[in-house]
């Protein structure tokens, strides 16, 4: 039963479509379509009908065909990943964490996927190459213009309440990525795999292999 409900359902679209491809090109213009379920040309409208009759379940499958199921746009990301909207870096804390000025306020970032050895932690000694990660970010961060944006996959905020997020300048540096393919910052997973995972493990097998 299913077969023929599709058949029958192919046999009207065909019709309809050799239908309207006949009027077209003789341009009678006294065909007009409403919509997907309302046909004005009676000798259409006729066929379809007939057909319809045949089988009732058909009736049902056009019926429910004509409505379109809505796409849904950036499903699953955060109303930061839609923005295009930049921000002003205003201080370099360390290679992975920076200031940025958000609607008049300071804002404390935790870049994703990345990790550099500390310098600002009081309760560790400033640790090997940290000072070199730092001014790394101070150069290429510093007073810069960044777009920002989360990842579903590691939440908003961490348990020191800095923002998630990854960072691109206004020329299209990826900050995150950068840091790592230069040799500054290590690929740091936390708790769950994240959208660049894949690129910033490669990026920093590259380096390795480059020294």
């Amino acid at each position: 039963m299913r077969i023929k409900n599709k058949i029958l359902f192919l046999l009207i679209i065909g019709f309809v479509f050799s239908f309207l491809a006949y009027r077209l090109h003789f341009s009678e213009k006294n065909f007009i379509v409403e919509n997907s379920s309302d046909v004005k040309s009676a000798a259409a409208k006729s066929v379809l009908q007939n057909l319809i009759a045949t089988n009732s379940s058909l009736a049902e499958i056009l019926a429910t065909s004509t409505t379109p199921t809505p796409l849904l746009e950036k499903e699953g990301k955060s109303a930061a990943d839609l923005t295009q909207e930049y921000f002003k870096v205003v201080k370099v804390v360390d290679g992975d964490t920076v200031d940025v000025l958000i609607n008049g306020k300071t804002e404390r970032l935790r870049l994703i996927g990345i990790n550099t050895p500390e310098t600002v932690d009081p309760k560790k000694p400033v640790e090997c190459f940290g000072p070199e990660a730092s001014a790394n970010a101070e150069k290429l961060l510093a007073g810069q213009e960044v777009r920002l944006a989360a990842d579903p996959s590691q939440g908003d905020k961490d348990m020191y309440g800095r923002l998630l997020r990854y960072v691109w300048r206004s020329d299209g540096l990826f900050y995150n990525l950068e840091a790592v393919s230069d040799g500054f910052a290590f690929e740091y997973t936390f708790n769950a795999p994240y959208q660049y995972q894949a690129e910033f493990k490669a990026a920093q097998q590259d380096a390795q292999e480059k020294r």
